[in-house]
């Protein structure tokens, strides 16, 4: 019994440690970050200089590149990243970016995700140094 709930107790403290995580610094959001829907992907860049480069390719290879810039802040008690004029081809928006795009940032496993419409289920994932590789 006493061996049960040990394991039980480490395996939270696991899931604590290294799953989902609310309290993310700004500092951990800075990389790139891919969304693939359908034959089109999209990569973002988040700079540690407050700006940000958006290489968008559509599913007829035509490839488009927007920066601007980008903050973090807290909202609704959400870590959230938000970029100025940015244009979210995930949702078929196919007019230029005016204003601000919130992203909500989850952390799943040690890997940062960022979150376009948590209904449809978009989202940029975190690139590894493995994953950035050809």
């Amino acid at each position: 019994m006493h061996m049960k709930a040990l394991l039980l107790s480490s395996f939270l403290l696991f899931l604590l440690l290294f799953g989902c995580a609310r309290n993310i610094a700004q500092d951990r959001v800075i990389g790139s970050y891919v969304l693939k829907e359908s034959n089109a992907a999209d990569e973002l860049r988040l700079a540690p200089n407050g700006t940000y480069q958006h290489v968008s390719k559509g599913i007829d290879g035509h490839e488009s590149t927007a920066s601007d810039v980008w903050r973090f802040e807290t909202v609704d008690g959400e870590p959230t990243v938000v970029l100025k004029n940015f244009k979210c081809t995930a949702n078929g928006a196919n007019s230029p970016g005016q204003g601000f795009f919130l992203m909500r940032v989850t952390s799943s496993w040690g890997r940062c995700r960022l979150w376009t419409d948590a209904d449809k289920q978009e989202v940029y994932f975190e690139q590894t140094e493995e994953g950035l590789k050809p």
